[in-house]
């Protein structure tokens, strides 16, 4: 070209060399399954008429994550598996129970009183209540307590260990701070301090965390914390990445750290045979009824957060947040005040539903934790984490094991087209936010 011009050639480009071979990111993400569970999730979304359906599936033994994603109803800002905090209720649970057992406060057969016949426990001034279906025996072992997910007996056993010892072990566990994944804006989660004005109470603070209220987490917390009992109290970083490489020559491996060890292995071990009893007979048993004969061993933890009534529901503050957005401006401190204690979304009760499912086949282990915000459509029962996060990951483990999602072996829809509308993953309402940009395996548009 230049010659053709009759000018010399740049001497800036007589030393030029070729463009150096471009960077191979090899990630831990199983494609069809991060399909799959994204189109589980939007389900979940428009069937339960939920704000939101977040699901995370991993190796609990490598901590290397096969799949990860959230759907929402409305736009809610960054990527919410790192960004959104919820209560995560029942499932903290098993951690409490680790953290007695390694303290040797507790043993698996020890009785404690259900107070049943009180229809829950009295602290104070302050009453306890069970939820439906909650064990009427005066007494239960502490093992039982776990499986059925008892109020009452794990705010017992939660009391035996001290105030400092239990906050230090579910921040070692990664609670309350950032886990540094590098996927955009992460929310530490609230761990409450131990302060000189003693706002730690052991009748609201210390019981109202023994069954998992009074905190908030990420999905991506809670799933680290609750692999890390259930390997056996080894705690890993969860990755994303197995290998990054620039050619044939060039490359670093993913080298697993040591783990921390952060709960006895004994006590682990205790725990994961208590959440096998929640699979068989305790609140996760209608998950896994019908699967047995396909596993050689699973486990489970159901969760059902009740927000308080000072707490509006998810639903009323995101119609609010978008109401703005379209006004291109953001809630006032007099809107956000209004929605304290709002009920306008058609139910009384608002509720966070979970569960944490562990299924092995042979030498193969994974975990899946789904959590779905302010289920809207429901029964009086069908709030439960067994019956809303329930269902779809029972389907989401067994595809991740190469099984068919369901029993009968027929697919469910979601590979190939979705049997109903997807619900795209948004940005925020807040103006300004992207949102297809914060989840990069979502493909854009032409």
């Amino acid at each position: 070209m230049w010659a053709n011009l009759g000018l010399a050639i740049p001497s800036d480009l007589l030393g030029a060399e070729g463009g150096s071979l471009p960077v191979e990111v090899e990630t831990t993400l199983d494609a069809p399954l991060q399909v799959y569970l994204h189109h589980q999730l939007n389900e979940t979304v428009i069937r339960q008429g939920a704000v939101l359906a977040m699901g995370i599936v991993l190796d609990t033994t490598s901590g290397e994550v096969l799949a990860v994603d959230a759907v929402h109803a409305y736009r809610i800002s960054g990527f919410a598996p790192l960004r959104h905090t919820f209560t995560p209720g029942s499932t903290t649970k098993a951690l409490i129970m680790a953290a007695a057992l390694d303290q040797g406060v507790v043993q698996p057969d020890d009785l404690f009183k259900t107070f049943a016949d009180q229809e829950g426990i009295q602290l104070g001034s302050r009453h306890i209540s069970e939820a439906r279906g909650a064990p009427k025996e005066p007494e239960i072992t502490a093992s039982l307590a776990l499986a059925r997910s008892v109020n009452a007996v794990m705010v017992q056993i939660g009391a035996l260990v001290p105030a400092p010892v239990l906050r230090d072990y579910l921040q070692r566990l990664g609670l309350g701070q950032r886990p540094g994944v590098g996927l955009g804006p992460e929310a530490p989660g609230y761990l409450p301090a131990l302060d000189s004005k003693g706002s730690w109470s052991p009748h609201f603070t210390h019981a109202s965390i023994s069954m998992g209220h009074e905190l908030s987490v990420s999905l991506w917390q809670m799933a680290s914390a609750l692999a890390t009992v259930v390997r056996g109290g080894e705690q890993l970083p969860l990755r994303l990445v197995r290998a990054i490489r620039q050619g044939p020559e060039n490359g670093i491996g993913f080298v697993a750290p040591e783990g921390e060890r952060v709960l006895g292995e004994e006590a682990c071990d205790q725990v994961r045979v208590m959440m096998e009893s929640g699979a068989r007979e305790g609140t996760g048993k209608s998950v896994t009824k019908g699967h047995w004969d396909d596993f050689d061993l699973l486990l489970s933890k159901t969760g059902t957060a009740q927000r308080v009534r000072t707490e509006g529901c998810l639903h009323d503050e995101h119609r609010a947040l978008e109401g703005a957005a379209a006004e291109g401006r953001s809630l006032t401190r007099a809107e956000r005040a209004q929605l304290r204690g709002s009920r306008k979304a058609g139910h009384d009760n608002c509720y966070t539903s979970s569960i944490c499912l562990v299924g092995r086949v042979e030498d193969r282990e994974l975990m899946t934790f789904i959590v779905v915000e302010d289920p809207a459509k429901r029964t009086a029962w069908s709030h439960f984490g067994s019956k809303v996060a329930g269902p779809p990951a029972m389907r989401v483990l067994r595809m991740a094991m190469g099984l068919s999602p369901e029993l009968d072996g027929a697919l469910v829809a979601g590979l190939g087209a979705p049997s109903i509308p997807v619900v795209p993953s948004q940005g925020s309402a807040d103006p300004g936010s992207s949102g297809v940009d914060e989840q990069p395996w979502m493909e854009k548009g032409p």
